[in-house]
């Protein structure tokens, strides 16, 4: 009896991971158990959206532990090529609410100690995995393992404190992993050291021409068979009426909905100035008098106070959670049926592209005038993935008050308008969405487990 086990320590992840044909092809091999590993194998609703698979809870780790030994890793062991240098700089321009040049003394040290040890590097990255075996032998894990014996674990990704000690767990019981859900920013700002042992499942080939020229990695355990959580808009999407959608988020199905995205303020700490912006856009008549704005916070994020003002303020302004309604149908379906959909920077515009939707980054404050982080946050827009995506036109960046009325006003009046970018923006990234991404996914797995 083979038996695949998905670690699943986040909403995010179920929707990512076990909504996808990964899971539903895996339950239908022959002798085949589905193990989840979740913090939610308590929830009742959530067993019987899954009652075919076996349930264990998510061991809590010490993630202040984990996310040293992870730190030293990632700084002994980071690629220091220019796409990295530069997302560094980005990420230290957004952290500092201002453009970052040039790196700190400190930064050049490591930089040039790591320079040194370059003729060492796969045998420290070989010490560093050995390290994590032995520090990450964590009691309520291996139990688990030595309770239900994985064939193969299927995990999101490879730097988050979870997946790392499930990866070490994995070398040491010798049990292969698969790396599913690799996200389109995660090569240039998530992935900056010398990637972990696993087989990895790419979207593209550009993907793995990205990943591969970047790291040292064998090109034998990266599979190309595009984003499982895509699958479902070449099948049974939408899976919810427009009238039913409206009801369930509290709008009126008879008027415009515009659909703002609101990430974490690391990113752009004024996105609540920009939703009044676009209240006032309403209220002035310069969008049609009965839009209505929906701004969908991201994980773990709380309403702000001048969120919930605005909630006062408008009767026309919803503020819906990810954390309550975390099902990947509520932003698919918001972005389906707005006019126009809206964020600082989210994947969501690719979602926005294979639908045939527009949307738009906000790289402005949401001021009236130029504000001082506003050229911290146009930072985001020079990471290479993003200056892809816009060199489709797919996407467009407002980076002026200007700007950022004309592109809303163009989008609203005529929505078909930049229908080729899209095009070209879900095919440079995603190639040709087939519903199948999810089964090649899972036929790899069994193949690399027979």
């Amino acid at each position: 009896m083979k038996t695949y086990a998905f670690v699943i320590p986040s909403a995010f992840r179920v929707n990512a991971i076990l909504r996808t044909g990964i899971r539903t092809r895996l339950e239908k091999e022959p002798n085949t158990n589905i193990l989840i590993i979740s913090p939610f194998a308590e929830d009742d609703a959530f067993r019987k959206e899954f009652p075919n698979a076996l349930h264990e809870s998510l061991p809590k780790i010490p993630l202040r532990f984990v996310r040293r030994i992870a730190r030293a890793r990632e700084l002994l062991l980071t690629v220091d090529k220019k796409v990295f240098v530069k997302s560094r700089l980005i990420e230290k321009s957004v952290m500092a609410r201002r453009a970052v040049h040039a790196l700190p003394w400190q930064d050049n040290v490591l930089t040039f100690f790591r320079t040194v040890l370059y003729p060492l590097r796969p045998a420290l990255a070989w010490l560093c995995n050995k390290i994590e075996e032995r520090l990450f032998y964590f009691p309520s894990l291996f139990q688990v393992i030595e309770k239900h014996h994985p064939t193969g674990l299927v995990m999101g990704t490879m730097t988050e404190p979870d997946d790392i000690v499930w990866l070490a767990l994995a070398r040491r019981y010798n049990i292969p992993a698969h790396v599913v859900d690799f996200p389109w920013s995660y090569i240039e700002n998530r992935l900056w050291a010398v990637p972990r042992p696993a087989h990895i499942y790419l979207w593209s080939e550009m993907m793995r021409e990205e990943l591969l020229s970047n790291f040292p990695f064998p090109k034998e355990k990266t599979h190309i068979t595009g984003c499982a959580r895509y699958d479902w808009y070449a099948t049974t999407f939408p899976t919810i009426a427009k009238e039913e959608f409206f009801r369930r988020i509290g709008a009126d199905p008879s008027h415009h909905l515009i659909a703002y995205f609101i990430g974490t303020p690391y990113w752009n700490p004024h996105e609540h100035d920009t939703a009044r912006l676009l209240l006032e856009m309403i209220e002035k008549g310069e969008l049609p008098k009965n839009t209505q704005l929906v701004a969908r916070l991201g994980w773990k994020l709380a309403p702000s106070d001048p969120f919930l003002t605005l909630k006062e303020q408008y009767p026309n302004f919803i503020i819906q959670s990810a954390d309550d309604l975390p099902h990947q149908e509520y932003p698919s379906h918001l972005v389906y049926y707005s006019d126009l959909s809206l964020s600082t920077f989210s994947s969501l515009a690719l979602d926005a592209a294979v639908l045939d939707r527009p949307h738009i980054f906000t790289a402005l404050s949401g001021f009236d005038a130029l504000h001082p982080d506003d050229a911290a946050t146009a930072r985001i827009f020079e990471y290479e993935f993003v200056k892809n995506a816009l060199a489709t036109e797919g996407v467009k960046v407002s980076y002026t008050l200007k700007d950022f009325k004309s592109l809303i006003t163009s989008a609203v009046s005529n929505p078909s308008q930049g229908a080729t970018g899209r095009k070209a923006l879900a095919q440079k990234f995603l190639g040709t969405i087939d519903g199948k991404a999810g089964e090649r996914i899972a036929q790899s797995i069994i193949a690399l487990n027979a």
